[in-house]
């Protein structure tokens, strides 16, 4: 089963009266990222995208391609977690309302100095926190690392 059946749609949508198409992953306020061969976009509102399983542990990363990398790679990762995908690091500060629900937080976010900063702040809130990034150390990102094993 692919990991994105049941977290993106095909949508199609208008902008400046041409129509286009994309894989959608649907934000927490309904709006959408959207992602084609050509264009990386969003539709407003803008949003992080939460999905809780009830599970006691919790995997965060940056944007939808990088969830989709791990559940490519860990096929019982959803099984197991509850997901966040911030979809702009700028949502980072929603994170500490859902951390007292988890007994582990694991970050993946980009190996970049946004990413990085975004780590240590939530890593000094909590230990809960885990800095993930070790997985991809020489990479941007989980998808750039994982598309560089599925070559």
């Amino acid at each position: 089963m692919s990991p994105a059946l049941g977290l993106c749609r095909e949508v199609h949508y208008s902008l400046r009266d041409r129509m286009y198409f994309a894989i959608g992953l649907k934000n927490d306020s309904h709006g959408w990222e959207l992602r084609n061969k050509y264009v990386k976009n969003s539709s407003s509102p803008k949003d992080m995208t939460y999905i809780n399983y009830g599970k006691r542990r919790l995997v965060v990363t940056e944007g939808m391609f990088d969830i989709l990398s791990l559940l490519e790679r860990d096929k019982k990762l959803r099984d197991e977690n509850d997901l966040l995908i911030l979809n702009s690091l700028a949502f980072i500060e929603k994170i500490p309302g859902l951390f007292e629900n988890y007994e582990s937080i694991d970050l993946y976010l980009d190996n970049d100095k946004a990413g990085k900063r975004a780590v240590g702040i939530l890593m000094e809130q909590s230990p809960k926190f885990r800095d993930m990034s070790y997985v991809y150390k020489d990479f941007k990102d989980v998808n750039a690392w994982w598309m560089s094993k599925k070559l």
